[in-house]
This record gives structure tokens, sequence and C-alpha cells, in this order.
């Protein structure tokens, strides 16, 4: 089948391209995915590699690249997207997959057990290189795997990107040398919904996310064993540092997240070329297992909590603030400090020197998590948390049989562990 493009998008695509010009929009199906082959004649409007009809990853994005407005890559499922032509240059040619122009990649009604994983381990290079023209990338229902580069192991995105969008996206395996395992964003505001970060690592710091001063929102994602690769030092799971842009407010805001056994800290933030305060938030969030939770190394900040848990390996080490003053942001209550070193930005009523429990832990098949079980002091503690939680189950819950449903601290509300929610393996 020719893989030509229509003006006339699916509607399943509508969901998630409202924003875009429609009327401009072409939509490439991937068709070949074991080949990694150039498109023939870039612009033409035809996604087509020199051996036949057919449209590769590296193909229909340099035909995106070519036309105005924004396109639609479809990826098939059940498939692993093998890149592997080697080299280097900004025209997605060769080597990574340089986007240009505003394009959204993924699927749309493929199965969660059958999204597409693109593997870059053949490349020795990232993903995706998002150029300073690019508007929007939106990434959708696909699995990134295998890319590395100095900083930005799966994705790097440059100053100038207005905005990048991630939904329902694994970056997994990943590395970088230096910052971004996952991703590093220097400027862009950077959208996370539905996302997991699992075992990417770093060198320098970021093993899953680099934001170096972007508007970052991550919601309803998890994060689990993003660390340094191999057992000499540690890494932080997300850095956030002004190194390279002044473009924006430094914003970090994590909203229903659970961020598990990172080797260093959950959030390290910096501040190298500014004396601007920087904004962290975490609301419904379970921070759990990693070395630290919060550290602040030169940098000021003003931290918002909300129905968070923190809890490190040493109850000690939960707030690290050396060189920068952590501010009290006059929202911040209900949360729980296995020890007292984040007692100044708790706010209140919250807990300290608290045991939360927490001791299973498990996973939906998609989000890896630990889960309150009943009786654990977590359970029905306050009425501030979001409609639905990690996995999208609803909430508050009457977690302790009073008959009265209040929500539990941290990213998930309370269930049976002997459910089929550890059907996939991830019991610990």
């Amino acid at each position: 089948m020719k893989p030509r493009f229509s003006t006339a998008l699916p509607a399943a695509l509508l969901l998630c391209v409202g924003a875009c010009p429609l009327a401009k929009a072409a939509v490439f199906n991937v068709n070949v995915t074991i080949q990694d082959a150039v498109d023939n004649n870039p612009g033409d409007g035809e996604c087509r590699i020199s051996s036949g009809d057919f449209c590769t990853l590296r193909a229909a994005v340099m035909e995106a690249n070519a036309l105005p407005g924004t396109d639609v890559i479809v990826l098939p499922g059940n498939a692993t997207i093998t890149l592997d032509i080697t080299g280097t240059g900004n025209s997605a040619a060769t080597g990574d997959l340089d986007i240009t122009e505003s394009v959204l990649i993924g699927t749309f009604i493929v199965p969660d057990d059958e999204l597409p994983v693109i593997d870059a381990s053949a490349l020795d290079n990232r993903i995706f290189d998002v150029r300073p023209s690019t508007d929007t990338l939106t990434l959708q229902r696909v699995i990134l795997s295998g890319g590395s580069n100095t900083s930005g192991g799966a994705i790097y995105v440059r100053d100038g990107v207005n905005e990048v969008v991630l939904s329902r996206v694994k970056l997994q395996d990943n590395s970088a040398d230096e910052y971004g395992g996952g991703i590093y964003n220097v400027s862009a505001r950077l959208s996370i919904e539905d996302s997991v970060f699992n075992e990417n690592h770093s060198g320098f710091g970021g093993a899953a996310l680099m934001n170096d001063c972007g508007i970052l929102n991550v919601v309803s994602s998890s994060f689990w064993k993003n660390d340094y690769p191999g057992d000499t030092f540690i890494t932080s799971t997300v850095l956030a540092d002004r190194q390279l842009s002044l473009r924006h407010d430094c914003v970090n805001a994590f909203t229903t997240v659970s961020m598990s056994d990172g080797d260093g800290q959950a959030l390290l933030v910096r501040n190298g070329s500014s004396a601007d305060q920087m904004k962290v938030s975490f609301q419904d969030s379970t921070i759990k297992g990693n070395l630290r939770a919060i550290e602040l190394d030169g940098a000021d900040a003003l931290i918002l909590l909300i129905n968070s848990v923190l809890a490190s390996e040493n109850s000690a080490n939960n707030c690290v603030f050396g060189g920068g003053t952590a501010s009290l942001h006059p929202l911040s209550k209900v949360n729980l400090d296995t020890g007292h070193s984040c007692q100044g930005i708790l706010g209140a009523p919250s807990w300290t020197d608290t045991n939360p429990g927490l001791a299973w832990f498990g996973g939906d098949g998609w989000h890896r998590f630990y889960i309150p079980q009943l009786n654990e002091f977590v359970i029905d503690r306050d009425q501030y948390c979001a409609s639905t939680d990690l996995i999208g189950r609803p909430r508050p819950i009457d977690g302790d049989g009073d008959g009265s449903a209040l929500c539990d601290l941290g990213a998930v509300e309370a269930f049976n562990t002997s459910s089929d929610i550890f059907a996939d393996g991830f019991e610990s």
C-alpha cells in the first residue's frame, strides 16, 4: 500500500492535535520497522524510500520537516522501530532524528501491550534532537529505548523550542555521559503526562530528566531506578539547573508522581547562572527509596508541598539545603517527612519523624510504585488531593472503614495487594 498523506485526519487524531492547523496537516503511516532508510524526495508529500513504496520513521520525519504545518506520523503497533544509520547533521538523514517542524509522533488505538518501541541502541546516538525552529513536538503512546549521547540520551530539546508534550510515553534504558539520560530540556514548556522513566542513566545529573530552565509540568507519571551507570558514584533522578537559558522562570511542578529507588537525589536543584528563585512543587506525590528527596545546591527555591510523602533511605537526608535557601510556600500542607530535615517547608498540618508504611511495591503493567496498605499511617489523612491517583483510580476512598472517605498521603490510594496489580512481576 502506498503511504500517502491526507489532509483529512482520522477522528482519533483530532483528540491529540487540537491546536494544530489541520488544513495543512499531512499524515504519514510508518510501515517499515526493521529497516532504517531515508526519504526519497523530502517535500513531495509522500513518505517513500528508494527501494519502493514504503515508509520508515526516518523518512516520515524528513518529509514532515520539509512541509509546513503540524504533521502526524502514525507508528505501527507491536513493532520495534530500529534506527541504525549513523552520522551527523541536522536533516534527520543520518544519526538522530532532527525535528525542525511541528509534528505529532505516536499511536492512537494500539493497546498498551503492543506499543511500538523506537530502539536507538545500534545508532550510538540519541533518538530525537528537537531543533530551535520547532514550535511543538508531541509524542504519544510510544516507548523510547537505547538512546545515548553526551546530554539528552533519548531527547534533546534545544533553546528556542516552544513546547514538547509527552503523553503515555515510556523512556527506558537511555543514557547520557553528562546530563539528562532520558531528556535534556533547555527552555521549552515540557509537559509530561501518564509517562514512565525506568532505568535511565547519566554521569553528572538528571538520570531521567534535566530541566535547564524550561517550564516543566509532570502529571501522573513515575520514575524508577534512574541512576548512575555503575556503583562508583550517584546521580539525581531529576536535575533542575539553570545553565544555558534565561528564557523563563525555572518551574518544576510534579503532580501525582512516584519517584522511587534512584541512587541519588529524587530532585536536585542548582542555579549556575542566575540569582533567581527556582520554583518547585510536589502534590499527591510519593518520593521513596532514593538517597535523598530534595536537595538544593547553591540555589534558592520556593517549594510547594501538598499531600506528599518524603521517605529516603536515610530519613535524616530527605531534604538537604546546602548553599541555598528553601522557602515555604504558604499553601503547603499535609505532608509526611520520615525524618525532620524538611520541617521548614512542609506546612501545617504535617508529620515529621513518622513511618508512612508503604512496604509494598508493585505495578499496574505501566507504572511502578509503593502502595499503601490497611492500618498504615498514610491511610485517610486529609481532603487535599486530586480526583484520581497515579493509576487513574478515583480518590478519595474510605481506606480505614470508618465511613468517611479521605485522601491517602502520596500518589496512590490504598488497595488490596492480593489483586492482579502484581500480575506483571514487579513485586519486590
